[in-house]
Parts: C-alpha cells; sequence; structure tokens
C-alpha cells in the first residue's frame, strides 16, 4: 500500500490528462490511498505567508486513480494520510504487508492542522513537525494495539537533507556541508531509524553506511520474497546490520565499511562514496545571501543555489576533490591527491566500472506536454470531491 507520493506531473499521465498510466496503483500497489502524485508545493501555500492562494495546476490530490481536490486543502492532509494508513494495517493485521508512507512534512509549503500551529517556538517548521511526531507516533500505537509490533518492522527516513536557502523554513544540517539539491553530504546523509521490538535492540547506533535503496532488498528478504534476477539492483539487504548489536556509544574506531554509492545530479556522476572516502568529480555553489532572500528568517521566494546540474554554479574537479568522511564529516579539508593517489584510483576503477553497465531509463519529467496536466472539471482545474470521486 502506498500513502502520498512525489513525483513529476507530467508523469502521471500518458496518453491523456485523466488516464493515470504512472500512478502507483498501475506500478504495483494493490491500495493507493490519499496521495499528492506531485508533491505538497512552495505554489500551494494556504497561509498567504508566501502566496496570494494556492496553485491549482502544481496542487493536487489523488485518492488511488482520482483526482478528489484541485488545490489541496492542508487543515487534514496528514490526518487523511494517517486514517488511510491505520484503516490499511487494520484489514492487514492477519497476513504480511508492505505500507509505504511518505509525508507532505517537512517540505514547502510548511503546514500543520489547526490543533498543532502555533504550539512551537520554532514556527511554522516547528509546528509542522510536531504533527509528523504525533502521526508517527499513531501508526506504531496501531500496531502495538493490535500486537503486531513484534512481527513488523518500522523505518522511518528522510530523502535529501534541509532546504538551507529558505532559512527557518528549510531545517538544518548541522555541521554538514550543504543541502537539498547538492551532492555535499548535508544533501545526502539524513536520519534513519529501524523500530523492531523484540528483534532490533534499542538504544543501537549504526555506523554502517547504508543508502534508501536498501530498504527494496531488506523487505524483500523479510517477506523470503525472490526478486526477478532480470535485471541489477543496487540496494542491498539491511537484515544483517539490523539484527547486530552495537552500543549507542561507539567504543572504538569502527570497521571501514566497504560499500561504494554513487551520487547522481540528473544523468551527471558528481562524487563517489567508497568506504570512509568520498571523491567529488564536480560540487555545487553552497547557499549564501540568507539575509537578502530571507528578511526576518522568512523566505521571500523558493530559490536554490545551485539546482541546475550543469550551470555555472557547478564546478569541475580534475583530479577529484577527496575527503575523508569518517574524519571530517564537514567536508572541510580536501586530502592531498599525491599522498592518497592509491584511494583515488580505486575509487576511479569503481567509477569505471559503474558506469560501464548503465542502461540510461527515460527521462519522463523533461517531457512537457500541457495536455497532460490533471485537470478536475476542464476547463477551471477547480474542485473538492469525496474521495469516491463524487461531488
Amino acid at each position: 500500500m502506498l500513502i502520498n507520493q512525489c513525483h513529476c506531473f507530467t508523469g502521471i499521465n500518458e496518453f491523456l490528462p485523466g488516464d493515470g498510466r504512472h500512478l502507483p496503483h498501475h506500478h504495483g500497489f494493490d491500495f493507493v490511498g490519499t496521495n499528492l502524485p506531485f508533491t505538497n508545493h512552495w505554489a500551494c501555500d494556504e497561509s498567504k505567508v508566501h502566496m496570494a492562494h494556492p496553485n491549482p495546476m502544481k496542487c493536487f490530490l489523488y485518492w488511488n486513480t482520482t483526482l478528489v481536490q484541485q488545490p489541496f486543502r492542508h487543515d487534514n492532509l496528514t490526518a487523511s494520510f494517517l486514517q488511510d494508513s491505520i484503516a490499511f494495517i487494520h484489514n492487514n493485521k492477519d497476513r504480511p504487508f508492505f505500507l509505504y508512507f511518505s509525508f507532505a512534512h517537512m517540505h514547502t509549503d510548511m503546514f500543520s492542522a489547526p490543533r498543532f500551529r502555533e504550539t512551537s517556538r520554532r514556527g511554522r517548521y516547528g509546528d509542522g513537525l510536531r504533527e509528523l511526531d504525533w502521526a508517527v507516533g499513531e501508526v506504531l500505537k496501531t500496531l502495538v494495539s493490535l500486537q503486531i509490533q513484534h512481527r513488523t518492522l518500522m523505518i522511518f527516513l528522510s530523502d535529501h537533507g534541509g532546504h538551507l536557502e529558505i532559512c527557518t523554513e528549510g531545517g538544518s544540517n548541522g555541521i554538514l556541508k550543504g543541502g537539498k539539491a547538492s551532492t555535499w553530504d548535508g544533501g545526502l546523509r539524513v536520519p534513519a531509524i529501524a523500530w523492531w521490538p523484540g528483534v532490533v535492540a534499542p538504544g543501537q547506533v549504526s555506523q554502517h553506511l547504508v543508502s534508501s535503496m536498501d530498504v527494496f532488498q531488506t523487505a524483500a528478504e523479510l517477506a523470503g520474497a525472490t526478486p526477478p534476477k532480470d535485471r541489477i539492483y543496487d540496494g542491498k539487504s539491511l537484515v544483517p546490520i539490523l539484527l547486530q548489536k552495537t552500543s549507542a556509544v561507539p567504543t572504538g574506531k569502527p570497521t571501514p565499511s566497504l560499500r561504494t554509492l554513487f551520487h547522481y545530479c540528473s544523468d551527471r556522476l558528481m562524487a563517489v562514496r567508497q568506504g570512509e572516502y568520498k571523491a567529488h568529480f564536480y560540487s555545487m555553489e553552497l547557499p549564501t545571501n540568507y539575509s537578502e532572500h530571507c528578511p526576518g528568517g522568512v523566505p521571500k521566494v523558493e530559490y536554490f543555489t545551485s539546482f541546475d546540474c550543469y550551470g555555472p554554479h557547478i564546478t569541475r574537479h580534475d583530479p577529484p576533490l577527496l575527503f575523508n568522511i569518517a574524519r571530517d564529516p564537514g567536508e572541510l579539508y580536501p586530502l592531498s591527491v599525491e599522498e592518497y593517489d592509491d584511494i583515488i584510483t580505486e575509487i576511479l576503477a569503481a567509477k569505471a566500472q559503474h558506469q560501464a553497465h548503465l542502461m540510461p531509463g527515460k527521462a519522463q519529467c523533461k517531457e512537457t506536454s500541457t495536455t497532460l496536466q490533471p485537470c478536475c472539471n476542464p476547463p477551471f482545474c477547480y474542485c473538492n470531491y469525496k474521495p469516491d470521486g463524487n461531488r
């Protein structure tokens, strides 16, 4: 089951504005509840902090394959996601299930239900975080109330680091450099929590190098499924790591991970992480001008310092810029190319092998067609239907 998703709206429909050929219902999900096929966008602001009114062409809500709100309302958005999730868990409590719950928090436009507004010293960002925290807790309480928590693995993670350019509404990446849309570690490293009472020991902190791509292989192994063998999978199962017993506070130097990860911006390979080392072949400019773009901390516009993967804000590094992430997580001190020539040689070999086996896919988000734009009642594109599609 899928609750919410983020997508490019030109990838929702294929031939007609309402065919929904690329919605998740047609791609393996048995049930799809309330979801935002595009995303929660800056242009969806109902608070009038940023926009006079939401843009319906970027803000639409689906229930399964039915367009039910355009533009969508935020007041009960998280509650709708949660209601569908809890109902799904109840309906499947006696058999194995996979629930993908993708929140609209923490993302511009910042929002929260009325009960959470102005309850945090962190402003709109903190209010939204409190609502997210509540909803996650309700899911866990449901598992416990049904007494299925001992056979259910919950993984909580994010998709990227904080969007630093929008100041108080963009979060913080601590000591990490860069943020959302960059391949500095501030854009890549995110919190991840695994919860499985009686199986995953509480209070542990893992130093392993993992990826969100590992969730698929992890779920497949736990379900006893064998994925098709006619394709290459980038992820690896996290089961061995989840079953390890580690300390909350490292007692010694961790064993370096041999994992290699490849970091892209569009189709450009920007950086390669191999174990404790990371090599940048291209890098993004870092966010600046906070006072100009965020008077009083509130952003005037949603912007990125570097969003164009081939633009003038991209710097090429030859030889690559090398960091030891274990010792220098803030990527502040480049290592000597001469002294670490063997490491760079290994990374270049891994990069060449990786690129030799690439099979480029079709980039749907580069295609633009106004004829495929979701619109509930042409030509107005304004509606607020019930989930069954009726007024």
